[in-house]
């Protein structure tokens, strides 16, 4: 529980920090063009996957409930569609941002949209996966004593 808590905390201050950052390098039309190409990165993001993260909660539950082996099976069919969707948005999304089809205020900041786009992509190879779909974590007990179905 104070892990979760330490890491909000952590992602609280390293967005102020990107902030602050982004106004004292860019200025004020910086803060601007970042927030439009916020906005456009999560726009690609949910168009390319079709909310299919938001939706999977849903059968990845029901898979859970059904068993260990279940629920691999179901996360790694949600896994192998959504890096597909991903793919397949990032590049249709880099075509366009390379052909210019954003609009003219946006071509000047046609390097920093394939930055955005790119970003998060990369990012999420060193982010940590369900410990569920993978090998057992060694230090914790995933569902705990009080359940009675945690690690014995």
């Amino acid at each position: 529980m104070f892990m979760m808590g330490a890491l909000q905390a952590a992602s609280i201050i390293a967005t102020a920090g990107r902030g602050k950052l982004i106004a004292h390098t860019l200025g004020p039309e910086g803060v601007g063009i970042v927030g439009v190409i916020d906005q456009i990165v999560l726009a690609v993001s949910y168009l390319s996957t079709f909310t299919l993260a938001l939706s999977s909660l849903l059968y990845l539950s029901r898979s859970f409930a059904a068993g260990r082996e279940a629920f691999r099976e179901t996360y790694r069919a949600f896994l192998s569609v959504f890096s597909t969707l991903v793919i397949i948005g990032t590049v249709g999304a880099l075509a366009l941002i390379a052909a210019g089809h954003l609009g003219e205020d946006l071509l000047r900041y046609r390097s920093l949209l394939m930055i955005g786009v790119l970003a998060p992509r990369v990012m999420r190879r060193w982010l940590p996966t369900s410990p569920w779909a993978g090998p057992k974590p060694s230090a914790t007990a995933p569902l705990g004593p009080a359940t009675g179905r945690g690690r014995r």
